[in-house]
């Protein structure tokens, strides 16, 4: 298991460094867990869904299951 998150990370921090930790570590399983931070911050909750569906299909390339929690 490797824990990549970064306290008070957006979606679109997640978005950005996930294609690299798809390479690095090739998993299996990727959990994303973000959202919290950007409404927090007032980010439009439409680029908030494009950032996590963009992270999904990116995991899902790269052959790994997808959990996106709360």
């Amino acid at each position: 298991m490797i824990n990549a998150s970064i306290s008070g990370d957006t979606t679109a921090g997640g978005r950005t460094r996930l294609p690299a930790l798809l390479a690095a570590h090739k998993p299996a399983v990727v959990v994303i867990e973000l959202g919290g931070n950007d409404a927090l911050r007032g980010q439009p909750l439409a680029a908030t869904r494009a950032n996590l569906d963009a992270m999904v299909s990116a995991a899902q390339s790269a052959g790994a299951r997808v959990l996106i929690l709360a």
